[in-house]
């Protein structure tokens, strides 16, 4: 009976600390702050996206003021 247990409280210990949800991806700049995106991943890859829109739409200007980051 242990035998079993143990290996299922670390399956659903698992599960719990890889649930996707949903992240906010939140471009700032001196004009204020805009929410660009939501995604609903794991927070690695919600940040990859966002840093990928960064670079897709300022990554190529010199001095930006601009910066994005995920909100929970």
């Amino acid at each position: 009976m242990k035998s079993i247990l143990i290996p299922a409280v670390l399956l659903a210990a698992l599960n719990f600390i890889a649930c996707k949800k949903s992240y906010t991806c939140s471009c700032t700049n001196p004009g204020g702050t805009e929410k660009v995106f939501t995604t609903y991943s794991s927070k690695e890859k919600a940040q990859e996206k966002c840093n990928q829109y960064y670079d897709d739409h300022w990554g190529n200007i010199p001095m930006s003021e601009t910066y994005c980051r995920i909100e929970d």
